[in-house]
């Protein structure tokens, strides 16, 4: 993939937010990538509304949702986000 890394630059600190890969394999949340002010999120079929609205807070921006069912498009996103880092 050439898709860049997701990450949210923290102004204040000079670093990156970036979501855990606990917190995404708990909650089943997953930032495919950041265009214009928005993080474009997979998220797994059942995952609790509060996981997206933490993850909104956490990064600091809008979110637009992507629903998946669970052992379907959601697992291949989800390995090929944590697997294969660039």
């Amino acid at each position: 993939m050439n898709e860049p890394a997701v990450a949210v630059p923290n102004e204040a600190a000079g670093t990156e937010r970036r979501l855990s890969f606990a917190f995404a394999k708990r909650h089943g949340i997953v930032v495919r990538r950041i265009a214009h002010g928005v993080a474009e999120c997979v998220v797994r079929e059942g995952a609790l509304p509060l996981a997206v609205a933490e993850a909104r807070r956490f990064l600091g921006l809008s979110v637009r949702i992507e629903r998946v069912k669970i052992f379907g498009k959601f697992s291949c996103v989800f390995l090929c986000k944590f697997i294969h880092k660039s």
